[in-house]
């Protein structure tokens, strides 16, 4: 019987001598009790260029019940694997293509048996059903059957567990530093040395070599050589070290104008308008009469305003404004011009103001100088407290203080004089004569008042602090600027 298997055939009734395959993959099941014979018809081209017969594998796999005892031949198939299992029982040629060697399988049995293309069988499985224990066994036996190296593997078969022990030797810290500087000292390293310090535990690199300029030069060169560049090139010379640029390629002023002018153009404005004239060259920029118009009418109108508001005509382009409070009162305007007044530096004046009447009164203040001889016109000046006493006529405002004399004091020493109201200086800097100069007006540091007020009656002092040291200086007279208060 000839029958092509695809990947289900079911063979029932009548048993043939001969099943031929195109496929590698049968499943038989069926009341089968003659003899089997596999063949492999090679219409698939499975099989080879150099022999009639196909160099692959037929695997047949039968599931079910039979009525006899078949027997399952591999007649002109090279490889072959029977996967036999469930309730029957079949006989097996397991001699070569064309022996009467067979193996009875019981009834239960799930066997696997693989034909060499030698034409030999082998049983690899027979076996009702594997257990818990068969796979442990099985487990056990490859991991404890195996080569190991610094470890050891012990099966419990009571508790089906597998125990693992590190046999070796654990690497201390020296063994680890030992390891680590044998890999730096037994590299190849080129411009850096290593040594290892077996005390300390150290490994030490040195730099061996070092980049030359030449060296540096050549390399800078290099990458410059081997860019990509644009409108621009590089030379190196490598005697002088210096690397020349040349631009090969530039924008004309015309392509400078005619850039300028499209991002004018292509910009976005508003009130203002650009042309550009490509003759002269120019841009002429034109702002809109609307646009400043609505410009200054919304910087007005959107102000903060305190007693007027502004409205604004789109159509005629004109602002009003609208003063919304009431203007100011004479009262209000006395009394700011009053302000002003009390509030000035006045010399020679003073007033005051009447709100009742609303008037304002001057008051005369004329400048006046009080002038004091505080010696005689030709004995040498000496140092010392209250030259000269007077007492103030009247109440005084200090507004200057001078001081002259008839022969003029030298040397590296100032001729300095204080002025005191009731023992108390009121000079913060007091006066001073340069060398040769007879009055304190050109003194290099002026005289500072810190008391203005002199008061009527106080009693008045003059000191020389210092004399001139080379000629002292004679005839001091000083002068209170002011007027009466």
């Amino acid at each position: 019987m000839s029958n092509n298997l695809g990947r289900t055939t079911v063979l029932a009734g009548d048993s043939g001598k001969e099943v031929t395959l195109e496929q590698s993959l049968g499943i038989l099941d069926g009341a089968l009790s003659d003899e089997i014979v596999f063949t492999w018809s090679g219409a698939d081209g499975l099989k080879t260029a150099s022999t009639a017969q196909t160099q692959q594998a037929l695997c047949v796999v039968f599931e079910g019940s039979t009525s006899g005892t078949p027997t399952f031949k591999f007649g002109s198939v090279q490889r072959g694997v029977m996967l036999v299992k469930n309730d029957m029982a079949v006989s097996v040629d397991i001699s070569d293509y064309a022996g009467n060697d067979t193996l009875t399988i019981l009834s239960g049995q799930t066997i696997a048996i693989y034909v060499t293309a030698d034409g030999i069988a082998t049983i690899l499985e027979s076996q009702a059903s594997l257990t818990v224990e068969n796979v442990e066994d099985v487990a056990a036996a490859m991991l404890t059957g195996g080569s190991h190296t610094n470890i050891s593997v012990t099966y419990d078969d009571v508790n089906g567990t597998i125990d693992l022990a590190f046999t070796g030797t654990l690497l201390t810290q020296e063994d680890v530093e030992d390891f680590a500087a044998a890999m730096f000292t037994g590299g190849t390293h080129s411009g850096i040395s290593f040594s290892y310090n077996d005390a300390t535990g150290k490994v030490d690199a040195t730099v061996s070599a070092s980049l030359t300029q030449e060296q540096v030069e050549d390399f800078v060169a290099a990458q410059f050589a081997a860019g990509t560049h644009t409108n621009i090139s590089f030379s190196y010379n490598d005697t002088t070290g210096a690397i020349s640029a040349t631009v090969t390629a530039g924008i004309t002023q015309e392509q400078s104008e005619d850039f300028t002018a499209a991002l004018f153009a292509a910009g976005s404005h508003t009130g203002i308008a650009f042309t550009y004239n490509d003759g002269t060259p120019s841009i002429d920029a034109a702002v809109s009469v609307e646009f400043l118009q609505d410009t200054t009418a919304a910087m007005l109108t959107g102000g903060t305003h305190s007693g007027i508001s502004f409205s604004y005509n789109d159509a005629t382009g004109l602002i009003d404004a609208t003063v919304s409070v009431s203007g100011l009162t004479q009262e209000n305007v006395e009394d700011y011009v009053a302000a002003q007044f009390a509030a000035g530096t006045h010399d020679g004046v003073s007033f005051s103001y009447n709100d009742g009447t609303g008037a304002i009164s001057a008051t005369a203040k004329p400048k006046e100088c009080i002038a004091i001889a505080c010696s005689d016109e030709s004995t040498a000046l000496t140092t010392g407290t209250a030259k000269t006493t007077f007492r103030m006529p009247y109440a005084f405002t200090l507004t200057e203080v001078r001081a002259s004399v008839t022969t003029a004091p030298t040397g590296a020493s100032l001729l300095t004089v204080d002025i005191n109201e009731a023992g108390v200086s009121i000079l913060s800097t007091k006066l001073t004569f340069d060398a040769s100069e007879k009055t304190t007006t050109t003194a290099a540091t002026p005289a500072v008042i810190s008391d203005t007020s002199l008061a009527d009656d106080a009693e008045m002092t003059v000191d020389i602090d210092q004399v001139g040291s080379t000629v002292a200086g004679a005839g001091l007279k000083i002068y209170l600027i002011g007027h009466r208060t």
